[in-house]
C-alpha cells in the first residue's frame, strides 16, 4: 500500500526505526542535553551575579546617584532576558525545572522588583542643583519630558515587562492543561497548533505553523472584492480585521501555554527579547551622555565588568567541555553496542548457514 511520498508503509516503519534513524536520534539528543547543562550553567551564573549587584545596590541605595541606579536597573533587566532564554530551552517539562533552579529565581524576581520599587522612591528626590540626583537624559529622552514623570513610565512600563516575562517563561514550562483547554476555545482551530500529523509536518519547515491558516486566502478574497460598495467594504474590513486580532491575540496565548515547547517558543522568545534592544540603548546612552560628568574613579578601574566576562566564559568553557566528553562517552557506548550488534548478527547468520548446509544433505 502506497504511502507518502509514494513509498510503501512498511519501508517508511522501516525507516523511522532504522539504525541510521536511531543513531542520528542520539546524536541530537546527546547535543541537546550539552547545550541546555551550558544555558542552565550560564543563567545561573547570572542570576548569582544579579542578586549581588542588587542586594549591594539595595544596601548602599542612599549614597548611589540616580545615574547608577538606573545602571544597576537596566543591568537587571539584561539578567532576566538570560533568565527568560534559559527557560524557554532548558525548562520545557514539569520535571526539569528543579527546586534548586527555581528558588534563585524567585529570589531574583523579588530582588528585582523590590530594588525597583526603591528606585522609584529615590526618583522622587530629583533635584537638578544636586550632584548625584539627575542624570544627563540628552540621549534617552526629549527636551521637552518632564522628569522625573518620564523616568516613571519608563520604570513602571519596563519593569511590569521584565516580570510579566519572566512569569510566563516559568509558567510555559508548566503549562496548566486547564488554560490550554480554555485558550482553545477562544482562538480558531486553524490558529490553534494541534500534535496531528499535518501539523508536525508543518512545524518541521521553516514557516511556522500559525501562518498556515485560512487567514490569508480570507485576506486575499477581501483584498480582490472590487464589486462591493467601498463603503460596505471598509466597514466590513474593520469588522474583520479587528475579529483577526481578537482570533491572533487567542492563538498567541494558546501558543503561550501550548503542552508542546516547540510550539511554545514561538509566543516566548518574542515576548523574552522584545526590550532587550531599549535597555541596551539605555545603557549605551546613559554612559555617553553622563561619563564626562561624573567624578572620583573612571568606572572601568574598577574591573566589575571585567571579573564577570571572565567568570562566565570559563563557566562556558567548562560546560563545553563537559558537554564533548559526555558526548564521546556516548558515542563510544554506542560504537560498542553496534559492534556487539555486528558480531552477535554475524554469529546468528553463521548458524543459519551452517543449519542450511546440514539440511542440504
Amino acid at each position: 500500500m502506497p504511502g507518502l511520498a509514494g513509498q510503501p508503509i512498511e519501508d517508511q516503519d522501516d525507516d523511522a526505526t532504522s539504525p541510521s534513524s536511531w543513531v542520528e536520534g542520539v546524536h541530537w539528543a546527546c547535543k541537546k542535553r550539552a547545550i541546555d547543562k551550558v544555558l542552565a550553567t550560564i543563567s545561573d551564573l547570572q542570576i548569582m551575579n544579579a542578586l549581588a549587584i542588587l542586594l549591594a545596590a539595595l544596601i548602599q541605595h542612599q549614597s548611589m546617584s540616580l545615574y547608577h541606579l538606573h545602571i544597576v536597573y537596566d543591568t537587571a533587566s539584561f539578567t532576566g532576558i538570560s533568565v527568560c532564554a534559559s527557560l524557554i530551552n532548558v525548562s520545557t517539562s514539569k520535571d526539569e525545572l528543579k527546586r534548586t533552579r527555581a528558588i534563585p529565581l524567585a529570589l531574583f524576581v523579588v530582588a528585582y522588583v523590590s530594588f525597583s520599587v526603591i528606585f522609584g522612591i529615590q526618583l522622587a528626590r530629583w533635584d537638578e542643583g544636586l550632584p548625584g540626583r539627575c542624570y544627563n537624559t540628552q540621549f534617552v529622552a526629549s527636551p521637552s519630558t518632564a522628569h522625573p514623570l518620564g523616568d516613571y513610565i519608563y520604570l513602571g512600563i519596563t519593569c511590569l515587562y521584565s516580570v510579566s516575562a519572566l512569569l510566563s517563561c516559568y509558567r510555559s514550562s508548566i503549562a496548566s492543561p486547564s488554560l490550554v483547554r480554555l485558550f482553545s476555545r477562544s482562538s480558531p482551530t486553524s490558529l490553534l497548533p494541534t500534535t496531528s500529523h499535518t501539523t508536525l509536518e508543518s512545524s518541521s519547515s521553516s514557516v511556522p505553523p500559525i501562518f498556515e491558516n485560512r487567514f490569508w486566502a480570507k485576506f486575499s478574497w477581501f483584498i480582490d472584492a472590487k464589486n462591493f460598495d467601498f463603503r460596505i467594504v471598509v466597514s466590513c474590513g474593520i469588522g474583520y480585521g479587528m475579529s483577526q486580532v481578537l482570533h491572533f491575540v487567542a492563538a498567541y496565548f494558546a501558543l503561550l501555554v501550548h503542552e508542546k515547547p516547540e510550539y511554545r517558543v514561538w509566543a516566548i522568545v518574542p515576548l523574552a527579547m522584545g526590550q532587550y534592544p531599549l535597555h541596551l540603548y539605555m545603557v549605551i546612552a546613559l554612559r555617553v551622555g553622563n561619563e564626562s560628568l561624573l567624578s572620583g574613579d573612571s568606572e572601568n578601574t574598577w574591573g566589575f565588568g571585567q571579573i564577570v566576562a571572565l567568570i562566565l566564559c570559563a563557566a562556558t568553557l567548562l560546560g563545553c567541555v563537559r558537554g564533548v566528553s559526555e558526548y564521546r562517552k556516548t558515542l563510544q557506548l554506542q560504537r560498542n553496542f553496534e559492534e556487539s550488534e555486528v558480531v552477535q548478527d554475524g554469529q546468528v547468520q553463521a548458524v543459519r548457514t551452517e543449519r542450511r548446509r546440514r539440511n542440504s544433505y
